[in-house]
C-alpha cells in the first residue's frame, strides 16, 4: 500500500530535481530576512518573489544592451 501525500502547495515544476543555489552577502541576507519577517513568509519564498520581481527589468536591460552592441558600426582597419 502506498502512502498518500497531502495536496501539493507548489505550482507544477517548482520541485525540480536541480535547485538553483546562490550566495548572498551578509547585508543582502539581512535585507532578505527583514523583508521575510515583514511579510511573514519564509526566506525561500521571499527570495523567489524578489527574483521574479527583478527578472523582467533585468532581462530587458540585458536584451537592450545586446541589441545596442549589435547596432554599433564596425570600424574598418
Amino acid at each position: 500500500m502506498s502512502k498518500l501525500k497531502g495536496p501539493c502547495r507548489q505550482p507544477r515544476g517548482v520541485l525540480s530535481p536541480e535547485p538553483v543555489l546562490f550566495r548572498l552577502m551578509p547585508e543582502e541576507r539581512q535585507a532578505l530576512e527583514t523583508l521575510a519577517a515583514s511579510t511573514n513568509c519564509s526566506l525561500s519564498r521571499t527570495a523567489g518573489e524578489v527574483f521574479r520581481e527583478g527578472l523582467g527589468p533585468y532581462s530587458k536591460k540585458v536584451m537592450q544592451g545586446a541589441a545596442q552592441a549589435h547596432a554599433k558600426p564596425i570600424a574598418e582597419s
